[in-house]
């Protein structure tokens, strides 16, 4: 569903991720990890379109997104949501769901994705008419969740779901995006939880100073005596 060929991008001219290579099979759910700063971020923008690439190659579905603004790749099935949630405060859930269902392909069909939404998040519908601001750390994180979910995905990307959550909202959040993906959503996570990530994982990568150095199945790469010692204290 989607490559990075040598995936070569930065900020300022300043390179980032150098020769960064990865792929996410349909049906999957991938996760990225590695420490904060390792590239994780910058990884998602490049796909998303809101970094340009320095150099490599980057196929969706068959189709290389070179020159593909942003918007366009929302359109064709790419969406992410934004690490620390970035929803809009000042307007109510139900506003910030309509917001994600802006194309016409995901206006047609707003009333059922709100469904599924609210099935998956029933909290949701019980503050659907709150203000963004009004709900917990959690809730927001459900939220931007849910209007991602809003634009039809083909391939959800998450970026530091977990990021700031109780452990117990953390767990529910993960069990969410086994949920999602069960139910036909392809998942690229990326992720610091390297324990519940990886145990999610259909296929991980461990990107570290903006290199993938390590590839396998979650399984493998959580039993990979490098990864106990420098992820997991083990």
């Amino acid at each position: 569903m989607l490559e990075l060929q040598k995936v070569s991008t930065g900020y300022g001219g300043v390179p980032i991720l150098r020769d960064v290579s990865l792929e996410v099979r349909q049906g999957a759910i991938v996760t990225v990890v590695g420490a904060n700063g390792a590239g994780k971020t910058t990884t998602l923008r490049t796909i998303s379109g809101t970094l340009p690439l320095f150099g490599g190659r980057l196929r969706f579905l068959g189709e290389d997104l070179a020159g593909v603004p942003a918007h366009r790749r929302v359109e064709r099935g790419l969406v992410q949501v934004p690490e620390g949630r970035k929803i809009f405060s000042s307007l109510t859930v139900l506003e910030n769901l309509e917001l994600g269902s802006y194309t016409s392909r995901a206006k047609a069909r707003r009333h059922g994705s709100l469904e599924r939404v609210f099935s998956l998040f029933p909290i949701l519908k019980a503050r659907i008419r709150q203000p963004g601001s009004t709900l917990s750390g959690g809730e927001q994180q459900m939220l931007a969740i849910g209007r991602g979910l809003m634009a039809l995905p083909h391939l959800l990307m998450l970026d530091e779901p977990s990021l700031g959550l109780a452990p117990l909202i953390v767990r529910d959040i993960f069990s969410i995006v086994a949920e999602i993906n069960r139910a036909g959503t392809t998942v690229l996570l990326v992720e610091q939880n390297v324990q519940q990530s990886l145990a999610l994982a259909t296929h991980g990568y461990v990107l570290e100073n903006g290199t993938i150095t390590r590839a396998g199945s979650g399984a493998e790469l959580l039993a990979d005596p490098y990864l106990k010692e420098a992820y997991l204290g083990l």
